[in-house]
């Protein structure tokens, strides 16, 4: 027969064991909450992250999009820049083509150009030597029945100049749109002889006032120039008195001038000769 000490002992031992197994318990409990806890912590920073890799996802994908959009643009603006560069050069080749027709067709022009001046200037120069032998008697008085041979011999007789009536070839009046103005009468000798008498004459003779023609009260003698020379001389005219030269004179349809009676003689062959006087 068991002792009654002897059962209430082996239930308190066992009880005591439940106890501490059932502490054990709790505390594994605990420990496993804690575990769980962290677990759910992790498990919800696993979501974030998820969500975030699920956003980074389409933030790649709109990238990828975009630089699929890029890439598709590159290719576009590259073969429009290959159809610009085929463009340019096409229009540069057909410019240069242009460009070297133009060229050409200019220095054939410039060329012709150089021949008619050329000839333009061997013209004037047998013109003017035609011209050579002739003088303009400006201030002759114009009448309706004149007698210009006689006239002119009238004249050299007044000057005393060594002339003859058969060394005048030719004698006649320039005649001007504005009838109210006198043209010269242009005289054509039989050689430079006569022109430089009368000239040499009527330079010895400046305050002459008798010239032995009714109503003339001067004269001025001018060597016979051509169009292209007398409208140079004239320019030439303004230049002397703009730029201060003492001389203009011409010599055998030649114009001259000088600055002073030391400087030296400039031939005046153009107008552009003008430009360049000091």
């Amino acid at each position: 027969m068991t002792k009654p000490g002897t059962n209430e002992e082996a239930i308190l031992l066992r009880l005591e064991k439940m106890e501490s197994k059932l502490d054990n318990t709790l505390a594994e409990v605990k420990v496993l909450k804690e575990e769980n806890k962290e677990l759910r912590n992790i498990i919800s920073e696993l979501q974030t992250t998820a969500e975030d890799i699920k956003k980074s996802g389409s933030a790649v994908e709109e990238l990828r999009k975009e630089i699929e959009s890029c890439k598709t643009g590159m290719e576009f603006m590259n073969a429009e820049f290959e159809d610009t560069k085929k463009n340019l050069e096409r229009a540069s080749q057909e410019s240069m083509l242009n460009e070297h027709d133009k060229f050409e067709s200019t220095m054939r022009f410039l060329n012709k150009k150089i021949s008619d001046l050329e000839r333009t200037n061997d013209n004037l120069e047998l013109e003017q030597q035609s011209r050579n032998n002739n003088l303009e008697f400006h201030g002759v008085p114009h009448s309706e029945k004149e007698n210009l041979p006689e006239t002119i011999m009238k004249i050299a007789n007044a000057l005393k100049a060594e002339i003859t009536a058969p060394q005048i070839v030719q004698c006649y009046r320039v005649r001007f749109r504005n009838k109210d103005k006198t043209g010269p009468v242009i005289a054509k000798f039989s050689s430079e002889q006569p022109k430089k008498e009368f000239l040499k004459v009527k330079k010895a003779k400046r305050d002459i006032k008798d010239f032995g023609v009714e109503g003339m009260k001067q004269l001025f003698l001018n060597e016979n120039l051509t169009n292209y020379r007398r409208d140079v001389f004239f320019e030439a005219r303004a230049a002397k008195q703009k730029k201060s030269f003492k001389y203009l004179w011409t010599a055998n349809g030649n114009i001259y001038m000088k600055k002073n009676d030391g400087a030296p003689r400039i031939h005046i062959e153009s107008k552009d000769d003008l430009d360049k006087l000091n």
